[in-house]
């Protein structure tokens, strides 16, 4: 039931109730029940509006909500070239596919860095973050929203293969003329 209007209880003293009730300007909040429930929801949805944090899609790193961090490794032959290594806190993580997504509290820091590779395979040089590259093999990063960090890579150089039958020069001879 909602009231209209001013209150028609008698004053708390005549009444025997000991307290005073504050009269609800809104519909529907007359119950002390009602408001607290009101309360606490607005105060959890504006914590959740200010820090940023809330469940989303994390396989998307351009839209949603909340905080991840998506690292993208370069891929050849249809596997990534190298691994990664991401560090928040004391925690780590070897990332090895195409795609890797994190879900990392907001306002943590990451470390990325290059796992150990073979010799003469690919070398980490730097990384495209946010639209501008860091020639860093090792960065840090603060969680603050959806961020996706690109792996930069340098290939080794082709060198001449390896031949298992020995090089025979050929004998001097006449050269035709």
């Amino acid at each position: 039931m909602v009231r209209r209007g001013p209150r028609s209880d008698p004053p708390p003293e005549a009444s025997g109730r000991g307290r005073a009730v504050a009269a609800c300007t809104l519909p529907g909040m007359d119950c002390p029940a009602s408001r607290a429930a009101a309360i606490v929801g607005l105060a959890l949805a504006s914590a959740l509006a200010v820090a940023g944090c809330g469940p989303g899609p994390l396989n998307s790193p351009s839209t949603g909500t909340g905080c991840s961090l998506t690292v993208t490794l370069p891929v050849r032959g249809g596997h990534p070239m190298l691994a990664v290594v991401a560090r928040v806190g004391v925690r780590a993580a070897r990332l090895d596919q195409p795609s890797n997504t994190l879900s990392i509290p907001c306002g943590l820091v990451a470390r990325l860095d290059a796992a150990s590779a073979p010799p003469g395979g690919p070398t980490l040089t730097g990384w495209s973050l946010a639209g501008r590259l860091r020639r860093r093999p090792a960065i840090t990063v603060v969680i603050d929203g959806l961020i996706t960090a690109t792996a930069e890579v340098r290939l080794p150089s082709p060198g001449s293969p390896p031949t298992s039958l020995p090089l025979v020069t050929p004998p001097p001879g006449p050269t035709p003329g």
